[in-house]
């Protein structure tokens, strides 16, 4: 209905229905009154059956907007939640990562320290003050301790023969040519 219209007058006319009424026989009022109440019961009928249309679009609209926010608040809170479990995954992996590492660190320092002992001890055992005192060598390299123990410092002087005259061969020979040389030609 248009606003401002008075519920008594029609649509485009000034008068109220009374008015307009007046003007028609007696017998025809009561028909055309029962008209009137029958179009302003079908205008009434398509009002209602127009708003409820218009209520269910709107209720729809609203409902696949709702599912529209729904779905972007879930797809956004699931891509954070997806984010945060990504750092969180990577910084625990960086931790084991880490310990691994120490701990890789630690048993190889461990490992290199009980072979530098062992090459220690080894060498201690193969070029050691005992090593000449094995059951597979004995006493092979005591001679000269052996030989020492019983001597006095008169015993380690060494006696120098006098030295020869050096026109005498060494060899009795008398003098022979000399070697290694050419002789021009």
């Amino acid at each position: 209905m248009n606003k401002g219209a008075h519920p008594n007058k029609p649509l485009g006319s000034n008068k109220t229905l009374e008015e307009t009424l007046s003007g028609i026989p007696a017998a025809d009022i009561t028909t055309v009154q029962s008209v009137v109440e029958r179009m302003i019961k079908d205008a009434r009928e398509e009002v209602l059956v127009e708003a409820e249309e218009l209520h269910q679009a709107l209720r729809e609209k609203a409902l696949a907007e709702a599912e529209q926010l729904h779905q972007a608040f879930h797809e956004k809170a699931l891509a954070e939640a997806l984010a945060e479990a990504e750092e969180h995954h990577q910084a625990l992996h960086e931790k084991v990562l880490a310990e691994a590492l120490a701990e890789a660190e630690e048993r190889h320092q461990a490992e290199i320290q009980a072979l530098h002992e062992e090459l220690a001890l080894e060498r201690q055992r193969l070029y050691g003050r005992k090593s000449e005192s094995r059951p597979h060598q004995p006493e092979v390299f005591d001679e000269a301790e052996t030989t020492a123990e019983g001597s006095t410092e008169a015993d380690d002087q060494a006696g120098i023969p006098p030295a020869e005259s050096a026109k005498e061969p060494a060899h009795g020979k008398a003098s022979a040519k000399p070697r290694g040389k050419r002789a021009p030609s």
